[in-house]
């Protein structure tokens, strides 16, 4: 999983401590990476829980587009 989402370091054999928010359509709505040793805390993910709205088509096609332009 950790190579789908683009965390595994294949150098170090390790996965990056990462944290993702998907919404119910499998669409990244947000997502951190920690450095290694960090705890990264609970306030980003707390305030991307509350901003999903799945009701919300706008903000998903939002979210689509910004991960399209990302892949290019």
């Amino acid at each position: 999983m950790a190579r789908n989402y683009e965390v595994y370091n294949k150098k170090e054999g390790i996965c990056e401590r990462a944290l993702f928010v998907i919404n119910k359509d499998g669409i990244i709505h947000w997502s951190y990476i920690s450095p290694i040793g960090i705890n990264p805390g609970a306030a980003g993910i707390l305030k991307a829980l509350e901003s999903l709205d799945t009701k919300n088509i706008n903000n998903t096609q939002s979210i689509q587009k910004k991960q399209e332009q990302q892949k290019k």
